[in-house]
């Protein structure tokens, strides 16, 4: 049975590595049917260099779409998704660097067992220039065992470990109701994870199947000494970030009607996320005595124990302290 296998890659002022990417997926075992390429409306000669490339190799099924407006990163692999017509659809960054048997080694896991709907694999960590390197990355994922390991839903609440350029699903997953706007930590692939364990089954497959490139090519943070307009948008990205992810949370809501227990966990997480926002945006103390009894959700957040969301709760016990201080300085002094 033939399965048709779509690429969705974005793309914005990503020349200096477009190419190696697209290289690798034209190359691939198994090639795949189609690449839909969203462009966000790059400044640089990425579309360009993407033209220029699909024609020079005749790959009549690869198309790169311009946006009419600046979408953003998340809407924007929606969008993508969205055009893709295969029923396995593999995600893909600008930037990466995938291995020859990427896709048919992930197909293959999916043809073996028809209930798995989503699989994430392992990857190397490389620099710029692409040469491997041995760092440790928030979540990053080397295990080169060639097994499967389930995911569960209580896995992914609280947090994104899952990097969406390592991930294929099946396109069934998804539709339009769960196109929403995820920017501020969580995304479009924390998202569609969580959806594919409410649906069958989802699986990490321990292999090695592509370079995950780290580079500096980000707009730098506010730095570490305080001042109120740095600590206004560090509070505002808090805010937002809490408030995106119980949208994403009821979409999950709304798919876990008839199973009791995810219910129940997401149901749990929307308590905790409306304390804290409580906390946060309006200084609710009493809302931040009750999260004292949700440390363990603050543990989950960063997988490393109580320690670490004990200092979480306090960091947002400082915000809420520090914003009531900045809205009575204000008050007083206009």
């Amino acid at each position: 049975m033939n399965i048709r296998i779509s690429v969705a890659m974005t793309t914005y002022n990503g020349q200096k590595y477009i190419i190696d990417q697209l290289d690798s997926i034209r190359l691939q075992s198994m090639p795949v049917d189609e690449v839909i390429i969203c462009d966000d409306l790059s400044t640089d000669n990425t579309v360009n260099l993407v033209v220029e490339y699909i024609e020079k190799h005749n790959l009549h099924s690869w198309k790169i779409i311009i946006n009419e407006v600046r979408l953003g990163f998340c809407m924007n692999f929606w969008k993508s998704i969205d055009l893709c017509t295969g029923e396995i659809v593999f995600l893909s960054d600008q930037d990466d660097v995938w291995y020859s048997d990427k896709v048919l080694s992930m197909v293959s896991v999916m043809k073996k067992d028809t209930k798995i709907n989503f699989v994430a694999s392992s990857y190397d960590i490389c620099d710029d220039k692409g040469r491997k390197i041995n760092i440790d990355i928030p979540y990053g994922r080397t295990v080169n065992n060639d097994e499967l390991e389930d995911i569960e839903l209580d896995y992914l609440i609280g947090r994104s470990p899952i990097r969406g350029c390592s991930i294929c699903f099946k396109k069934e997953l998804i539709n339009s109701s769960h196109y929403i706007e995820l920017k501020n930590g969580l995304a479009h692939d924390w998202l569609i994870a969580c959806l594919a364990t409410l649906n069958c089954r989802a699986v990490f497959y321990n292999k090695i199947l592509f370079k995950y490139r780290v580079h500096d090519n980000n707009t730098s943070s506010p730095g570490n000494k305080f001042n109120i307009k740095g600590f206004k948008e560090k509070n505002i990205r808090r805010i937002e970030y809490l408030l995106e992810e119980e949208n994403g949370l009821n979409v999950l809501l709304s798919n876990t009607l008839n199973n009791i227990t995810n219910n129940q966990i997401i149901k749990e997480q929307i308590i905790f996320n409306n304390l804290r926002i409580k906390l946060v945006e309006d200084s609710d103390i009493m809302s931040g005595l009750i999260l004292i009894k949700h440390l363990n959700a603050y543990s989950k957040i960063f997988s490393k124990g109580i320690f670490y969301g004990l200092r979480l709760y306090i960091s947002d016990i400082a915000f809420a302290l520090a914003a009531r201080l900045i809205r009575m300085r204000d008050k007083i002094y206009g």
